[in-house]
């Protein structure tokens, strides 16, 4: 330690409190670095996981709803309820596509993609099985459930519960990213933590050995000129 104690006064005191703010700055930043990596990874799984989940859901309701019109449709007795079932199939089934778009557009890994894909696919064998059960039952009249219209709603019951299965098989891998995502962030802030306790103890430590250095001096200092 004999170097630190031939340079000045002047010069001890400001590397001193240098090493101090050093210590301070690197704390500092890895503290705002971590930051923003717990928050990159909580707004990925809430952009990404958690809404694609909600779209995903949404779009799921408005197939039952989709399908249960389907239903009603078929047992109407008046063209009038024909006509507003046919009406409310059409909204349910523009949501339901709208919400699918914002589903793909949150998909981030390959098996997302091709759930996806399938999804689609399987959506419109359906839809061609729920227009053919349309047809069918318009070309059996208002007032008959013949068998020919009997099979074909059994047809599309069963065609339908492919997306259904499918949009449900979305969900859970939406699920299990966005529970990797939490477990990120948490191991993100648990190694972040354990950093920063052991640079600040580290900090103190040096900040105490740096006082007592100083006092030394100092005492030794007065001791030899008064």
């Amino acid at each position: 330690m004999q170097w630190f104690y031939d340079l000045k006064t002047r010069t001890k005191i400001i590397s001193s409190f240098l090493i101090v703010c050093a210590i301070t700055a690197i704390v500092g930043f890895i503290g705002i670095s971590n930051m923003g990596k717990i928050n990159s990874t909580v707004e990925t799984m809430y952009n990404d996981h958690l809404m694609g989940i909600s779209e995903n859901k949404d779009a799921n309701i408005n197939l039952i709803y989709y399908d249960r019109a389907l239903r009603n449709y078929v047992l109407s007795r008046t063209q009038e309820d024909r006509e507003k079932y046919i009406q409310s199939m059409a909204a349910y089934k523009d949501s339901m596509m709208a919400q699918l778009a914002l589903v793909k557009a949150s998909l981030v890994t390959e098996n997302g993609r091709e759930i996806y894909t399938k999804i689609q696919s399987s959506l419109n064998d359906y839809f061609v099985q729920a227009d053919q059960t349309i047809k069918i039952t318009n070309r059996n009249g208002l007032s008959k459930i013949t068998p020919e219209v009997w099979d074909a709603v059994l047809a599309a019951r069963k065609a339908v519960q492919v997306p259904d299965e499918l949009m449900d098989q979305m969900s859970t891998a939406k699920e299990v990213l966005s529970q990797k995502a939490f477990e990120d962030s948490n191991k993100i802030y648990d190694d972040s933590r354990l950093f920063m306790i052991l640079f600040i103890l580290g900090g103190v430590g040096i900040g105490i050995a740096i006082g007592m250095v100083l006092t030394n001096f100092f005492t030794w200092w007065c001791r030899h000129w008064y």
